[in-house]
């Protein structure tokens, strides 16, 4: 794995691509059970087709903007990511709390009658 992960060769990459797609992920498991709720299995193979073609646009996108600001950005490439790893990651949290507060608020509100 260390040899794919320090590889310049397209096909090493390629590989470690590959095998990379076999880690777990929370949004392709709940486009699985997205299809399996669907009802039938044309509903389910479209219903995961559709979570592909975004997924892709959505990492190809990803993929060409951040080739963009490695070549404008070369010098400073790893404390932007991990900037933006770090902003995510608040983002994230924020929105993991955001129904605990949202629910409090409606509790709150029936409370006072």
């Amino acid at each position: 794995m260390r040899n794919l992960l320090s590889s310049r060769s397209t096909v090493d990459r390629f590989y470690l691509g590959l095998g990379l797609g076999f880690l777990p992920c929370g949004l392709v498991y709940m486009a699985l059970l997205r299809s399996v709720a669907a009802g039938s299995v044309t509903e389910g193979a479209v219903s995961m087709l559709a979570f592909g073609l975004g997924t892709s646009v959505a990492l190809l996108a990803l993929g060409v903007f951040s080739s963009a600001l490695k070549l404008r950005f070369n010098r400073f490439g790893s404390r932007i990511a991990a900037a933006g790893v770090i902003a995510l990651g608040i983002f994230l949290l924020w929105r993991g709390t955001l129904p605990m507060h949202i629910s409090a608020g409606i509790q709150g509100c029936h409370d006072h009658h």
